[in-house]
């Protein structure tokens, strides 16, 4: 009974931000994305849920320091890249946006969660840059 709560308002939070993210950004077919942070198995209805809903998959980059087996199975149309932390392995301004959902939380000391948002900042090409984060308080 307390999974199922817990997954309720799981999904109510991501889905509230799902819509926000699709009103604010102004996305559709062919805008670039890049979406840090997804979960090579999904131990909830709501892991994943902007891969799980959005309309055009094929548009879809993820990022992850997670190997990347499952969810490369589950969905198809994805495009998935594995990397050990640090730099992002893309070319400045690459994403039209990038988004990150509960990850800076986990992303080291202060000096790795600086430079962790300022590669988000260099993959986007749009003056926009889409970041929620969980209310823990990073150390």
């Amino acid at each position: 009974m307390l999974i199922t709560l817990k997954h309720c308002l799981m999904e109510r939070s991501r889905k509230k931000k799902y819509k926000e993210l699709l009103t604010l950004l102004d996305l559709k077919e062919g805008s670039s994305i890049l979406d840090i942070g997804v979960n090579d198995q999904e131990y909830s209805p709501v892991d994943n849920y902007f891969e799980k809903k959005y309309p055009f998959p094929k548009d879809i980059t993820t990022l992850s320091i997670q190997e990347i087996k499952y969810f490369r199975q589950k969905y198809p149309d994805i495009s998935p890249v594995y990397y050990e932390g640090g730099v992002f392995p893309f070319k400045d301004n690459s994403f039209s946006a990038v988004i990150s959902n509960a990850v800076i939380e986990h992303v080291g000391n202060k000096n790795d969660q600086l430079l962790f948002i300022n590669e988000m900042t260099k993959s986007q090409s749009a003056e926009s840059i889409f970041f929620y984060s969980c209310e823990r308080v990073p150390n």
